[in-house]
């Protein structure tokens, strides 16, 4: 039964070598290589906490042996039973004090659960024991970048780069060196991240010179956008600088943005992306490109170079003045929409609040009409508010934000303001020149482009900048008493 079970864990055969080595421990309970074996088969399938028990009976019989106290640690850290991942780490470090796994678990631990100064403790730890431990040296520059000490951050991925000279090192060594306002060694270092594998808009780039600030009034010069649409629309923030230089300027973004961007931008030509991927021989006139990192490079060498901002997205204004009078018909109260999440897979959590805890101030001004911005299904959040404040936001439900993003710039054109976390709603009103409060994060989670001070932000007119150190609803109630309706 045993060696079924084991033949069909090699064959990742999960289900069956479950049945089987379950059979194995009831014939054989006191066989560790049983338990270790269905442990690693629930692990396979994430039945994490019965992995974890299946490890916690092979430790009753052996109670000495540290690795299987890593193993159950790692199982409950990933069902999100901390406190018992801690107890099961701990126990095996009291058996091997000084093994840098251990070390780099807690440290990896206390990272998830916020417990910041602890992880750098074990993260350092680790590096007394084995100073190029790659995975101790980068979640330190994590711990630290979180912490908000970049200088810190800084220093560390300095070492890491010389161990692991990698693009995708280098290129998040850029992000915090242009979150520092270090934009000569930024622009360079975020460049990088054109050349890493394991980004995946390098496959847009033609086989033509990027440009570095060279005369372009001969030459067709391709602007392609990468990352998401509010970075996409940071980079087309730059384009009035470059149109008067250019003979010809051609611009590729998400299909999204095509009607948006040609409108705002008559005299470009705008593409899809998809057509430097699929139709790179229709772009033979093509001479010169470049991204954000090298417009940047050139336009946004320092802060003086940020002059002050004007708008520049133009929505379809017929379409922003029809929800305006359906918004004001029987309402003439002022109109200011809200969002209040941001889907962002690796930092959405800090960036985002929650509407009906941390809004609750704002949303009791009952002089203003509030119009949701916010993407995605938010049915239950507005019934939720509804019932317990009383308070009704509305909605333009036809308008779908996340596929239409023409008609979600032509509703955020009807706002007299915007309140809204660090997402696509900060960037298209921003561009569109709307009063705008962006809640950004003090440190992780805040986008580069923030930087790490200021009140105002440099890329757009009207956006105030309030920046929360962990507590929302602290600092939406700061909104809320300087809200300028």
């Amino acid at each position: 039964e045993a060696a079924i079970g084991r033949a069909a864990l090699a064959k990742d055969q999960y289900d069956l070598a479950i049945k089987w080595l379950s059979k194995a421990h009831e014939s054989l309970p006191q066989e560790i290589i049983i338990l270790r074996s269905l442990g690693e088969s629930y692990a396979a399938k994430k039945l994490w906490d019965a992995a974890a028990l299946a490890l916690g009976k092979a430790i009753n019989l052996q109670p000495g042996l540290a690795e299987l106290y890593k193993l159950q640690g790692i199982y409950w850290s990933n069902c999100g039973r901390y406190e018992e991942a801690e107890q099961s780490l701990y126990r095996g470090l009291s058996l091997d004090p000084n093994n840098p796994s251990f070390l780099t678990l807690l440290g990896e631990l206390c990272l998830a659960r916020d417990k910041l100064p602890d992880a750098i403790k074990y993260f350092r730890r680790v590096l007394t024991i084995d100073p190029i431990n790659i995975p101790a040296i980068s979640n330190l520059a994590l711990a630290y970048e979180r912490e908000g000490d970049l200088r810190s951050t800084l220093d560390t991925l300095g070492s890491l780069i010389q161990i692991e000279p990698s693009h995708a090192n280098v290129y998040r060594r850029g992000q915090v060196l242009l979150t520092m306002g270090r934009f000569g060694e930024g622009w360079l270092d975020y460049a990088r991240r054109l050349q890493s594998g394991n980004y995946q808009s390098w496959q847009f780039a033609l086989s033509i010179p990027y440009w570095s600030g060279e005369d372009l009034s001969d030459k067709h010069l391709l602007v392609w956008t990468d990352q998401g649409l509010g970075d996409q629309i940071l980079t087309v923030s730059l384009l009035g600088e470059l149109v008067p230089r250019a003979r010809k300027i051609t611009l590729a973004c998400d299909p999204r943005l095509i009607s948006l961007f040609q409108r705002s931008w008559p005299e470009l030509t705008v593409v899809s992306l998809a057509v430097l991927r699929n139709a790179k021989k229709n772009l033979a006139s093509i001479q010169v490109q470049a991204t954000i990192s090298e417009l940047g490079g050139t336009l946004r060498p320092n802060y003086k170079s940020f002059s002050q901002p004007k708008a520049f997205l133009k929505s379809d204004k017929e379409r922003s003045i029809e929800l305006r009078r359906r918004l004001t018909k029987d309402d003439q109260r002022p109109l200011v929409g809200i969002s209040w999440r941001s889907s962002n897979p690796l930092a959405g959590k800090q960036k985002s609040t929650s509407l009906h805890n941390d809004w609750a101030q704002i949303l009791k001004q009952s002089d203003i009409k509030f119009v949701a911005l916010q993407y995605g299904e938010i049915t239950e959040e507005l019934k939720y508010v509804r019932e317990t404040l009383a308070v009704d936001i509305a909605t333009i439900p036809e308008i779908d934000f996340e596929r239409d993003v023409d008609g979600f710039a032509s509703l955020v054109a009807a706002m007299d303001q915007v309140i809204s976390v660090s997402n696509t709603a900060v960037h298209v009103a921003g561009g569109l020149g709307k009063s705008t409060v962006a809640l950004v994060p003090h440190t992780y989670g805040r986008p580069w482009y923030w930087f790490d001070q200021g009140d105002f932000a440099l890329w757009y007119p009207n956006v105030s900048l309030y920046r929360s150190k962990g507590d929302w609803a602290r600092t939406i109630t700061e909104v809320s008493e300087s809200i300028l309706l």
